[in-house]
């Protein structure tokens, strides 16, 4: 048997996949691990022969997996926490980011911004237009629309055979067609903050977005009881920990990135 390697890129795997077809049939992706593949072959090596020169730089590194470690990396069982956001791999909506609602065991029940509503004029359905779901637009223009609610009171539209909350499409998909994306940047969930779905979520994206571009030296608000309405400096940050290490009053302090907000001085470029 063929020891197995780890690959890791700053890409989705499913992008790196595309440059290995001469081993994709030894190749392993699980949704749940994103920048990453694993790959059967007799050696590291192989791994870089199979890439042209010109794309081997889009790969971080390849590490010989033991194999003990391996057996249960493949007899894993998938799952995705929720909530997170994923990127659709296949479909009418592939590349778009989704919203995780619930996992089941081998589906997931995901919201996306939808590319087209039932009631866009016949030029407007040919194009792709990422926009909220209005449901006043939809009655007013007599289209058939039922509220349903849930036992939560959790309010649903359906409409054309496609079921809308807060203005989001709700897909059903099988885990294998999406990747977690860990951190989507604040354009790519510009509409799910607008349609206010999980509004704590999407702020914590955004700030673990914004603190990967957070310096030793910058300023932050902390919102910790402890340094309530104090300023701290940056010391280190650690986007993958989520944490942050600041210093304040000559003391060094260890906390959650999701509990902080940077200041900006007055002339500071955003």
């Amino acid at each position: 048997m063929n020891p197995t390697c780890l690959v890791t890129t700053e890409h989705t795997s499913h992008y790196l996949l595309k440059y290995l077809k001469p081993l994709m049939t030894r190749v392993l992706i699980f949704p749940w691990l994103p920048q990453r593949l694993y790959v059967k072959v007799p050696g590291c090596q192989e791994i870089w022969h199979a890439m042209s020169p010109t794309h081997q730089n889009i790969m971080w590194d390849i590490i010989l997996v033991p194999s003990e470690e391996a057996g249960h990396i493949f007899t894993a069982r998938p799952t995705l926490p929720c909530p997170s956001w994923v990127q659709i791999q296949k479909g009418k909506y592939r590349r778009d980011i989704g919203y995780i609602l619930n996992v089941h065991n081998d589906t997931i029940d995901i919201l996306v911004v939808p590319c087209n509503r039932p009631y866009d004029l016949l030029e407007e359905k040919t194009q792709r237009r990422c926009a909220l779901f209005d449901c006043h637009t939809a009655h007013n223009t007599q289209l058939d629309l039922t509220a349903i609610a849930n036992t939560r009171n959790i309010i649903t539209f359906r409409c054309n055979d496609a079921n809308y909350f807060v203005g989001l499409l709700y897909l059903l998909l099988k885990i294998d067609d999406l990747e977690r994306i860990i951190i989507p940047s604040p354009e790519e969930i510009l509409m799910f903050g607008e349609s206010g779905i999980d509004m704590p979520f999407v702020h914590q994206t955004c700030t673990l977005f914004s603190s990967q571009f957070w310096k030793e030296g910058d300023v932050v608000h902390s919102l910790f009881p402890e340094l309530l309405s104090q300023k701290a400096r940056v010391v280190t940050v650690n986007v993958e920990s989520q944490l942050i290490s600041l210093h304040l009053n000559n003391q060094l302090y260890h906390y959650s990135l999701l509990e902080q907000q940077h200041v900006f001085s007055v002339g500071e470029r955003v």
